[in-house]
């Protein structure tokens, strides 16, 4: 009776879920399909029982590539496809194919569609809209570069507006740095295949961003220790999570001197890199803010943009980024990466 019970409230559930869901036989030939499945394809029962799951998705290769093998070696697959409607439309979601269990042995397999085609239409708009904002951004801030050298060429040096030429350019120039920064943070959230990730000499990336910040900011002193032979799990984005940081460093500095130091250290499991410098600090009700792990307003703290992408770049290399207050002024910047062996 139990037994009966709950074979009962398994097929309800079954049938009356809101996403669309099939149950395949260990041949993998759908056995049942619940009515959501009906009603967001437009198939009818019969035209979809007796048929095997890739033809229903965009990509029958995924099937037999990733879906099948999965699942022949008793492990659940999810993951991301299109769904085929019968007008030829496809959904955009997330599905989950898991083997269905008697005791030890699979006796079926289930499978469960999430859409989400509006949401990644949306998505898609948006990021079509930034592409074009930033271009034209881009476009309109270096006619207005040209301008102000032409300015530069008619107005005595050192006088006023020749200071107000100079930081009209450097806000300029700063503004095209952060749509960069913006681009960046876009694609890594955005990605929808993992990002390329492997062993980086990080050393040799640090060092080239000290000296690169050297050039840029003369008036700023940057002191590095040793920086032993260090390789971590990152890509290429981690020199601009590097530049960011140390460029944070001197641009929000109110000292006559800028002043940044920074260290290296490896140990068995991780590298560690630490930037201090003796700017005004961050108060440390607003640390966790600043790195957007609250939400507010982050443009009133300057670093917002630049700090959040450090941030999140951090967290798909599995490392992590800490602030503390230095003393006695500044903030000290730690990276956390995870240590790996020279490839």
């Amino acid at each position: 009776m139990g037994e009966e019970i709950e074979l009962v409230a398994y097929k309800r559930a079954f049938r009356e879920t809101p996403n669309p869901a099939i149950i395949a036989g260990r041949d993998y030939v759908i056995r049942d399909v619940n009515d959501a499945l009906l009603e967001f394809t437009g198939y009818d029962r019969d035209e979809i029982i007796g048929q095997t799951p890739d033809a229903l998705i965009s990509d029958p290769e995924l099937f037999f590539g990733e879906i099948a093998p999965a699942l022949y070696a008793g492990e659940p697959w999810i993951g991301s496809t299109e769904l085929k409607a019968r007008d030829d439309r496809f959904r955009y979601g997330y599905a989950t194919a898991t083997p269905l269990y008697d005791g030890d042995e699979v006796i079926a397999y289930g499978g469960v569609f999430v859409d989400i085609t509006k949401r990644r239409r949306a998505e898609q708009t948006t990021r079509i809209l930034n592409r074009v904002l930033r271009h034209n951004l881009r476009n309109d801030a270096n006619v207005i570069l040209g301008h102000l050298d032409l300015l530069r060429n008619a107005i005595e040096p050192g006088s006023k507006g020749a200071e107000s030429i100079d930081i009209a350019e450097s806000r300029l120039t700063r503004l095209l740095a952060r749509a960069d920064t913006a681009r960046a943070l876009e694609d890594l959230l955005s990605a929808e295949e993992e990002i390329d990730i492997k062993p980086v000499r990080v050393d040799e990336i640090l060092l080239r961003e000290v000296d690169a910040m050297r050039e840029r900011f003369p008036n700023a002193k940057f002191s590095v220790g040793e920086l032993p032979e260090a390789y971590a799990t990152a890509n290429t984005a981690l020199t601009k999570a590097f530049e960011a940081v140390l460029e944070n460093a001197v641009e929000h500095n109110d000292a006559e001197t800028p002043i940044v130091d920074v260290s290296l250290n490896v140990d068995e499991k991780s590298v560690t890199v630490t930037v201090a410098d003796n700017g005004p600090g961050i108060l440390e009700e607003d640390l966790d803010l600043v790195l957007g792990l609250e939400e507010g307003d982050q443009v009133r703290h300057g670093q917002g943009i630049d700090l959040f992408f450090v941030s999140e770049l951090m967290n798909e290399y599995s490392g992590r980024i800490s602030l503390e207050p230095n003393q006695p002024r500044g903030t000290v910047f730690t990276f956390y990466l995870r240590r790996q062996s020279p490839p």
